[in-house]
C-alpha cells in the first residue's frame, strides 16, 4: 500500500493526527506468509472457536469482502463496530468490550 495512501485507507474515520500515527506505524507485510498453502483440519482448526469483528466503514476490507470471509470460514460469533480497519485507533474501548464479550 502506498505509504502516503496509509493513514486515510487504514484509518479513513480518524482524526487527522491519528490518521499520521497509524500510517506511521504501518509497516510492509512479507509476501511469503499469505502465500504459504496450509493444512486446516477439522479436529484442529475446526474445534477452535472464532469471532469475526465487522469493521462497518472498512475502505481496506470492504463490509461485503468481510461478510464473503465470514462466510467461508464460518464463525460462531460475529459484531460490528461503526469504525474503519483500524478499530484499535478510533474506538479502542468499543473493541476491547467487543473482545471481552468474544470470550463469554
Amino acid at each position: 500500500v502506498d505509504p502516503a495512501q496509509r493513514g486515510e485507507l487504514f484509518c479513513n474515520d480518524c482524526s487527522l493526527e491519528t490518521k499520521a500515527d497509524v500510517a506511521a506505524g504501518i509497516v510492509d507485510e512479507p509476501l511469503a506468509p499469505p502465500a504459504t498453502p496450509l493444512s486446516l483440519t477439522a479436529e484442529r482448526y475446526g474445534v477452535v472457536h472464532k469471532v469475526y469483528v465487522h469493521t462497518a466503514r472498512d475502505v481496506v476490507v470492504s463490509p461485503s469482502l468481510q461478510a464473503a470471509m465470514v462466510k467461508a470460514t464460518p464463525v460462531g460469533r460475529e459484531m460490528t463496530l461503526d469504525t474503519g480497519h483500524a478499530p484499535f485507533a478510533k474506538a479502542p474501548i468499543a473493541l476491547a468490550k467487543a473482545i471481552e464479550q468474544a470470550v463469554r
